[in-house]
């Protein structure tokens, strides 16, 4: 990983571009050349701030249009894309390169999905051409370096965007974030720095101040899976009920537990769309011990069936379901906990993911 060593502060657009075109003249091939044609970045809009031609040893080359943005995000994808595919003239560049001091993972995905070129000022960096066969690419930092506090959300880390993010994927659209706030138990603020995130990254739209229009919600759900940790505040505590799961659940629905208790994973996914045989619950509950004990579980090392989890926020309990008895959560918690699961646990997850799509009008509000 390529951090930055000498960009203490945020770059200015000049640094960034400066920094890019080093990057891609020190990893070109022995004799290849490449050479700023137009040199005025920083231009806003989009359009090429300036031309990189870039030649081989035989002569051939091609021209790089470069680009420049302060920030960029996936929302700025599209807008991009199709400058490439307008129609072209003798002075249009043969692809078109994105420069900035930071893209993140999901923003890089897009671009390459799209056969653009890109550059950031940690080291991130992709150019692909077809003639002169040219191939580059290179990782730098995995977090914005320059983001301090106070700065806008760029994760799906902590309750706070679990709160939101189970309420826009539990509820669909349109909601104004109003609406989300209080369905989600959090602050005005928070609420709207979530939102902002989400429609910098293209997961969502809102109204210019009005409601939320449209939400991605399963793949909100697969990006948060991929931040999200199994919301524990201690454990998982390790269990066998030696006659199987089946007979855990049996005696669940007669326990009688003290707290609130909700199960989730395999064990809660076949109430919706069953992938295979269950060989492990996963219970969020209040009380573990308590709970272990009116189960007449036992602790074990190895070989468990049943995980107990007492977890650090309530969001896991909200809008769970009774069903044949047992307190079911949510199928947008089940996905996120078998997303983040072992073995074929990811695999159920798509199972229910697929049903979650066909069958919206059933789970959601």
């Amino acid at each position: 990983m390529n951090e930055p060593k000498e960009l203490l502060y945020p770059p200015t657009p000049e640094e960034m571009a400066a920094v890019a075109v080093d990057a891609i003249r020190s990893r070109l091939p022995q004799d290849w050349t490449a050479e700023l044609l137009q040199d005025r970045p920083g231009v806003h809009g989009f359009g090429a701030d300036a031309i990189l031609r870039i030649e081989a040893p035989s002569g051939e080359a091609s021209r790089v249009g470069i680009e420049v943005k302060r920030t960029f995000e996936a929302r700025d994808v599209q807008a991009i894309s199709d400058l490439v595919r307008a129609p072209s003239d003798p002075s249009h560049p043969e692809t078109l390169m994105v420069i900035t001091r930071y893209l993140n993972a999901r923003v890089r995905e897009r671009l390459a999905a799209e056969g653009l070129a890109y550059a950031d000022a940690t080291g991130n960096l992709l150019l692909a051409l077809p003639r002169p066969a040219l191939f580059l690419r290179d990782v730098g930092a995995a977090r914005d370096p320059w983001r301090g506090p106070g700065r806008p959300r760029n994760s799906f880390r902590g309750s706070i965007a679990a709160r939101v993010v189970r309420g826009l994927v539990d509820f669909a659209p349109p909601m104004t974030v109003p609406e989300l706030v209080k369905r989600s138990d959090v602050s005005t603020g928070a609420g709207y720095r979530v939102v902002e995130f989400l429609e910098r990254e293209d997961l969502l739209e809102r109204r210019r101040q009005g409601p939320i229009t449209r939400v991605d919600w399963r793949t909100i759900l697969e990006r948060w899976a991929e931040d999200y940790e199994l919301n524990l505040q201690e454990g998982p505590v390790r269990m066998l009920e030696p006659r199987g799961v089946e007979a855990a659940m049996k005696r669940l629905r007669t326990a009688e537990p003290d707290g609130r208790y909700v199960l989730t994973g395999s064990a809660a996914a076949a109430f919706f769309e069953k992938y295979a045989q269950t060989r492990m619950a996963l219970i969020y509950a209040e009380r573990p011990a308590e709970l272990a004990e009116r189960l007449e579980l036992r602790p074990v090392e190895t070989g468990a069936n049943v995980l107990l989890v007492r977890p650090t926020d309530e969001v896991v309990f909200a809008r769970s379901t009774n069903r044949d008895g047992l307190r079911v959560a949510a199928p947008s918690q089940i996905a996120a906990d078998l997303l983040n699961g072992p073995g074929r646990s990811p695999a159920e997850a798509d199972a229910l993911l697929d049903w979650m799509q066909s069958n919206e009008s059933i789970w959601r509000g």
